[in-house]
């Protein structure tokens, strides 16, 4: 019988991809807390966060060539990818940022590590939950048939060669109609709530990084930045799955890893089938 080795590629991914997510967001908070957020560093974290997240997709198909899809790790990054992250997210969701910072909508308040904690904590699965059973579960199923898959038709130009580089081939009327709602009902919640109308930048910026790592060239990725939810659901392979199929898994969150017994081993079957890989969530293997 062969000796089994510790899976390298997952136990690397996942220390990784913490370290990026925990040292990233420690430096967003030790520059920007409570009277030293601005409007000029709202558009700064959040651009530099679409940096690291792109580092990170750069990063694995350098180390993982073997591992990972060829179809993406073979699919090079293009002066149009370039333009379409310029485009929506230093443009479009930067000056959005400018905007609302400027306005106190989003701020950067720390009250210690224990609250400041629960409080993104809550936010961010307030969004996530919103955007989740509202427009992912019931408008972006519209968006796939005929009649206004015009609207969604650009994100769709990638396929199985899907990555985070070309993630953002996406309209902006599609950004609003899938992502705005879970927002506006946290800000909304927050002044029923506190008397503030306002969302920590911090619950924001978290949930970009799910959002932007779902689209990852790398199955192993942490899209929660949380051991314990990254061990039970993997919505990266789910939406990677999504780009090729188009009928199924519209949802953001891979909920039915958690709740469907045998639901993530059928899920991880498909992709590897897909993307002819042997992608494996062993830790020995």
């Amino acid at each position: 019988m062969a000796t089994k080795k510790i899976n390298f590629p997952l136990v690397f991914t996942q220390v990784a991809d913490n370290v990026m997510f925990y040292s990233t967001f420690a430096a967003f908070f030790y520059f920007m807390s409570n009277e030293n957020f601005t409007p000029l560093k709202a558009y700064i974290s959040f651009n530099t966060l679409m940096i690291v997240v792109n580092l990170h997709d750069l990063l694995y198909r350098k180390l993982f060539p073997n591992v990972l899809a060829k179809v993406k790790t073979e699919t090079p990054y293009t002066w149009m990818d370039l333009y379409h992250v310029v485009r929506v997210m230093s443009i479009v969701y930067g000056l959005a940022m400018v905007v609302l910072a400027y306005y106190g909508v989003l701020h950067f308040e720390y009250k210690g590590f224990l609250q400041t904690t629960i409080k993104v904590m809550f936010e961010y699965w307030v969004i996530s939950f919103c955007k989740d059973f509202t427009t992912m579960k019931f408008i972006h199923p519209l968006l796939h048939t005929p009649k206004y898959y015009y609207l969604h038709e650009l994100h769709h130009s990638v396929s199985k060669n899907l990555h985070i580089g070309n993630a953002l081939h996406i309209d902006i009327i599609d950004v609003l109609i899938e992502h705005l709602v879970g927002i506006v009902f946290a800000i909304g919640l927050n002044y029923v709530l506190y008397g503030t109308p306002s969302v920590h930048m911090a619950s924001f910026l978290y949930i970009m990084w799910t959002d932007i790592v779902n689209h990852s060239l790398n199955p192993y990725s942490a899209s929660y930045a949380n051991p314990v939810l990254d061990y039970l659901m993997k919505p990266c392979i789910e939406h990677n799955l999504h780009h090729v199929l188009q009928t199924e898994y519209y949802m953001f969150n891979s909920f039915e890893h958690l709740l469907t017994k045998g639901r993530l081993a059928k899920d991880l079957s498909k992709y590897n089938q897909i993307f002819d890989t042997k992608i494996s969530y062993d830790l020995y293997i």
